[in-house]
């Protein structure tokens, strides 16, 4: 019930348009996205199958995960890979449950996701499918959000574009997977719809939301508290207690409440942290990361080691400027710490961090109206799509 007020409070327009010219747009947006939402997931989903149908499976990266499933139908193990099996043994297991495994990740698997996962296998009766069907019904949610928030900048075109680009962006068939990215875009996304519409309590709790979806996901408290003092003009002599109050408790309760966990489960209040290093390394300086790629020897698509992410990076890093001067600054300094931050650190699974940070997208789409641009990038985009969505299903690493 809570989740479905959300939305709705979220995604309708204000009571003071005329209906018709409401129902018209949101037809408008419905058709559009559920086209390129149909025509791009049947063709990952396709390209998935016929991968696994023809080309084998890298048997020893799927050793190396530690935690297995059990075969599925092809439409359905296809999505079952890396991070995948960790969030389903949190749904079948919990976080303490003896997984008979040398390794344990599940203290990065933040518990919005499997929650949700969890209450949808109670009328589906398997985690798989369960998972794959909150994953892209929060893909769902968090398109028609986006296509709401780039209207109140731009045009329906620009909407449009947006989405085309995020459902064929090469890592794009991670939010359609078992994996939280989707769930993060959606609360990232419905909180600053929420904030640039001033409902201050319901941006509050899908803040909460998104901090509980994935390590990233506190970052959007930079941006709703942003535009929160945009709204007052940036004085804090006007901000009133109650909405700073709706504003942070409820991430203060999330954050509290998650660390009150991890310490009783794992021992460490920030567990999570201590493993991100694990696997992520340490943190240093913003550009520590190229540092990493260098020495471990640049690669087409390695680890921490890929040019394809240090060229995303890149070209993230060199968007920034631009996203300052043409968009909010909000976006700007939301996208500044989701690029900074994973940098400190490693290029690893850059390009599906790369996904956090909307406010790109929405330059790009913003910025590329000619077709003699848009089409060759979309075109490029699908491709590498398509070679990223076999190496997945086959368990080559992607991110």
């Amino acid at each position: 019930m809570t989740s479905a007020w959300l939305s709705a409070q979220v995604l309708l327009p204000p009571p003071t348009r005329p209906a018709r010219i409401v129902a018209r747009r949101l037809f408008g947006a419905s058709r559009t996205i559920a086209s390129a939402f149909a025509s791009t997931r049947l063709g990952v989903l396709l390209i998935g199958v016929i991968a696994l149908s023809l080309l084998p499976i890298d048997t020893v990266q799927q050793a190396n995960n530690c935690v297995n499933e059990p075969p599925a139908p092809r439409p359905l193990e296809m999505w079952s890979r890396w991070d995948a099996p960790w969030y389903l043994a949190v749904v079948e297991h919990g976080y303490t449950g003896n997984l008979g495994a040398d390794c344990d990740m599940r203290p990065t698997r933040f518990p919005l996701y499997p929650a949700l996962v969890w209450t949808a296998r109670l009328v589906i009766g398997n985690s798989l499918a369960a998972g794959i069907l909150v994953s892209n019904a929060a893909l769902g949610f968090f398109l028609f959000a986006l296509w709401r928030l780039v209207e109140m900048d731009f045009d329906t075109g620009t909407a449009a574009r947006v989405v085309w680009l995020y459902l064929l962006f090469p890592s794009g068939f991670f939010l359609s997977g078992v994996y939280s990215e989707s769930v993060m875009l959606a609360t990232t996304v419905g909180a600053t719809l929420a904030a640039r519409q001033s409902r201050w309590p319901t941006a509050g709790v899908l803040a909460a939301f998104a901090a509980l979806s994935h390590p990233v996901g506190a970052l959007v408290l930079i941006l709703v508290a942003v535009e929160y003092l945009a709204s007052h003009g940036y004085s804090l002599r006007r901000l009133p207690l109650r909405e700073v109050g709706w504003l942070l408790l409820p991430s203060a309760v999330a954050f509290g409440g998650y660390g009150c966990f991890s310490a009783r489960a794992f021992g460490n209040p920030l567990a999570f942290l201590a493993m991100q290093q694990d696997y992520r390394g340490t943190v240093g300086w913003p550009g520590q990361a190229f540092v990493r790629f260098w020495e471990s020897g640049p690669r087409w698509h390695g680890y921490n080691n890929s040019v394809f992410d240090a060229a995303l990076a890149i070209l993230a890093l060199s968007s920034l400027p631009f996203i300052f001067r043409h968009l909010r600054l909000s976006y700007g300094l939301y996208v500044a710490a989701s690029v900074l931050v994973p940098l400190s650190t490693s290029l690893v699974s850059f390009s599906r961090i790369l996904l956090g940070a909307f406010p790109c997208f929405i330059l790009i789409a913003a910025t590329t109206t000619r077709k003699a641009i848009l089409i060759p990038l979309l075109v490029l985009c699908a491709i590498l799509l398509g070679v990223f969505t076999v190496r997945f299903a086959t368990w080559h690493w992607v991110a």
